[in-house]
């Protein structure tokens, strides 16, 4: 989820704080709002600051972070605010609370049902595009028949029938079927205006959105929400009628071009052919690597499982390099959440016995090789560990990866567990283990004592036997952090002395 300051602006107008100011000259984007306590958890955060915290941000801070600054009549000085909503009215903070939280779940749900992109969902759609829109929309077919619309629609005053409904039946209303752009009619009669988007299907004429506006000055939030809504209701109406549209199947070569100088961290000379498929620089992005099984011929499987790929994560782009098939999925444009994603893809794994790893979420396409080897050694990993999966995610093996040294552990590890393992050796004790469980348990000795079946006491004097022989210092949290790693180093398969 993504909000903008410019959608916040316009909501809040609709709550009736219409005395705001937006500086937006980064275009940052947010998810989630926290109170300003001097605290940064995020770029992706938009903070609270109230009249006496203005002074105590620096410009640094200022200029990189997303603020909505509720300064009432105070006369602060906000230059240094490049990215902020500026309310100028007078709010006590429960009822700005409350305006916010509704805001906020809100475009929430809004934007969840868009992703779900489920075609039996359009009722609940169009009933939460009335607490987004804030007018009313209908969506109706090639025959001007109503397929969906908002609640609200026939609460228009003083008409017996809804007049949106009447509008779209007028004859200069399917005369615009060949526009593609989202476009402004007027009714000549009453004046009245619709904000109207065309649907196509295969570049085919199959529904028009409409939504019953006041001005044609539109704020530039309802100018996004509808592009958004429009290219939501393309896919869910293609998926409904059992086509595909393929948007990106097949990208031009400038786009693959791009991507390619991208990935050897260059920039390239234009970023137009990104823009054409609607990517970003700084998008979110993951990578996943496809591993096919070996008995299934390499140069006929790739293809067939590449464009598999493409329609199963609607906006990505694929490449094969050395027999491995690698997704780069751009998430801002996903209709699937992540957990959504994992769960659909683990059947498609399935069916066509295919492994594959997933990277991080990163923000950078200058990354695009990092993120490539997280990918493989995700997959590397999974195998390693577990299996019989077929999905792996790097962030499940984070652990494990930082383990997976290539160096023997005598070069690695702490020596003192090395000279301990050679003592149990020789005289049969159970030092070692005695220092692995206490590490385990946080240096707790009673916890210690009661999973080993020894006396408190006991295991008191083997510690400090421990320490007596090899010198080591548990209080020192350097040393404790390289022991416990240790430990677990030296229980790796590959790794077993």
């Amino acid at each position: 989820m993504e909000m903008t300051l410019e959608y916040l602006q316009y909501q809040l107008h609709y709550y009736g704080c219409a005395n705001t100011v937006i500086h937006n000259k980064n275009k940052n984007t947010f998810q989630a709002y926290h109170f300003w306590d001097g605290q940064l958890p995020g770029k992706d955060y938009l903070y609270i600051v109230s009249p006496s915290d203005i002074g105590r941000i620096s410009p640094l801070v200022a200029a990189s972070y997303t603020f909505f600054i509720w300064q009432g009549e105070t006369a602060a000085d906000l230059k240094d605010f490049s990215n902020a909503l500026i309310l100028k009215d007078q709010q006590n903070l429960p009822g700005m609370i409350n305006i916010l939280n509704q805001i906020f779940y809100d475009y929430y749900d809004w934007d969840n049902l868009l992703k779900l992109g489920e075609p039996d969902r359009l009722t609940d759609l169009f009933r939460q595009c009335q607490s987004v829109f804030h007018f009313p929309l209908i969506l109706i077919d090639q025959f001007f028949n109503t397929i969906a619309q908002t609640p609200d629609i026939r609460l228009l005053p003083a008409r017996q029938e809804p007049y949106i409904q009447e509008l779209v039946m007028a004859k200069k209303f399917p005369d615009s079927q060949g526009q593609d752009k989202p476009f402004i009619y007027r009714d000549d009669s009453t004046g009245q205006l619709l904000l109207c988007k065309n649907l196509k299907i295969n570049g085919h004429f199959f529904a028009r959105l409409a939504g019953e506006i006041t001005d044609e000055q539109l704020h530039t939030a309802v100018t996004e929400l509808f592009a958004r809504l429009s290219a939501s209701l393309e896919e869910m109406l293609a998926l409904s009628c059992g086509l595909s549209r393929r948007r990106v199947s097949k990208k031009s070569q400038l786009f693959r071009q791009c991507l390619e100088t991208l990935s050897r961290g260059k920039d390239p000379e234009n970023l137009e052919p990104l823009d054409q498929y609607g990517w970003r620089l700084h998008d979110p992005y993951d990578v996943v690597i496809f591993e096919l099984s070996r008995d299934l011929p390499p140069e006929t499987s790739m293809e067939y499982i590449s464009e598999q790929i493409t329609a199963l994560c609607y906006d990505c782009y694929t490449m094969l390099e050395d027999s491995v098939l690698y997704c780069l999925r751009n998430l801002r444009l996903s209709l699937y959440s992540k957990d959504d994603f994992h769960q659909e893809i683990v059947y498609f794994l399935r069916e066509n016995v295919i492994k594959s790893g997933f990277s991080m979420i990163f923000t950078d396409l200058k990354k695009i090789s990092l993120y490539k080897r997280q990918a493989r050694e995700a997959l590397c990993l999974g195998k390693k560990y577990n299996p019989t999966q077929w999905c792996y995610l790097f962030s499940k093996y984070q652990l494990q990866h930082l383990l997976s040294t290539p160096y023997p552990p005598k070069d690695v590890c702490c020596r003192a567990l090395l000279t301990l393992m050679e003592i149990d050796r020789k005289k049969g004790s159970d030092l070692y283990q005695t220092l692995k469980c206490y590490l385990n348990n946080q240096c707790n000795a009673t916890k210690t004592s009661d999973q080993l079946f020894i006396h408190r006491t006991t295991l008191i004097y083997r510690i400090k036997t421990i320490s007596e022989l090899t010198g080591i210092n548990l209080e020192n949290p350097d040393t404790y952090l390289h022991l416990l790693l240790s430990c677990r180093i030296l229980e790796e398969p590959d790794h077993l002395l």
